[in-house]
């Protein structure tokens, strides 16, 4: 189980550029969660709408974190630099306890790789009050600067990619032995086809026209609730009705 949190507490309390820190962290914590569920991941969401001041906020947030079973505390964040910037500087995840280095190294690289990022790696750090006040093992995920125009664009162009990124990482930490298959590579390719929308509609549409299953399942698709199982299920009732 996972605990997740947008950082900070409200529009333009965070790092302020091309876009706003607080609105896209809480974007990324929203698709990644619903992308986790569709794994069979549970996750606590966490988000402080109340604070009025930054030492408020990191108590709310570090409180309710605590509250909560889970094995793993995430929070979602985006840096900025002094000035605007035209290069792209890329992502990074810090962490404190060494048990998740390597879970905040994939995390970096997962995102770096989908959007085309410079991948900065996983930096430990014992000076941030998430890192040091999260009771259980914790990673504060920096998904792109806030005043790098090619950061913002590709953040913006790769979107699904980066939330899909990571929630694959962290499901991978929850859940290392949860491939359903006996194959690595067929795994990977299945994955490949479920995340791919377009393709994922098409099987949908066409099963619909063919009577093979009903059009609840594109209700459960455009709600994000069609998981990586109801989409092996579906192409196998297609290829039923065709033989």
């Amino acid at each position: 189980m996972i605990t997740m949190s947008p950082g900070h507490w409200k529009p333009g309390t965070g790092a302020v550029g091309i876009i706003d820190e607080v609105t896209e962290a809480r974007k990324v914590v929203n698709r990644v969660i619903a992308k986790l569920k569709n794994m069979g991941i549970r996750v606590h969401h966490v988000e402080d709408n109340t604070s009025k001041n930054q030492r408020e906020n990191l108590r709310y947030l570090i409180v309710a974190h605590n509250q909560t079973k889970r094995q793993l505390d995430v929070s979602i964040h985006f840096n900025a630099v002094a000035s605007k910037q035209t290069r792209a500087i890329g992502t990074e995840v810090l962490y404190k306890k060494a048990a998740v280095r390597s879970i905040a190294a994939r995390l970096s690289k997962g995102v770096a790789d989908a959007a085309g990022y410079p991948d900065r790696g996983a930096k430990q750090r014992n000076d941030l009050a998430f890192l040091n006040g999260t009771t259980e093992d914790a990673v504060l995920i920096e998904i792109c600067f806030v005043n790098s125009t090619a950061d913002v664009s590709l953040y913006k162009k790769h979107f699904e990619a980066i939330c899909r990124a990571i929630a694959k990482s962290l499901a991978q930490f929850i859940q290392p032995n949860s491939n359903p298959f006996s194959s690595a590579a067929l795994y990977e390719r299945i994955q490949k086809l479920y995340y791919d929308k377009s393709f994922v509609k098409a099987i949908v549409e066409k099963g619909i026209s063919q009577g093979c299953f009903s059009v609840i399942w594109r209700e459960k698709l455009e709600k994000g609730q069609l998981t990586l199982n109801d989409f092996c299920g579906l192409c196998v009732l297609l290829l039923e009705k065709g033989e």
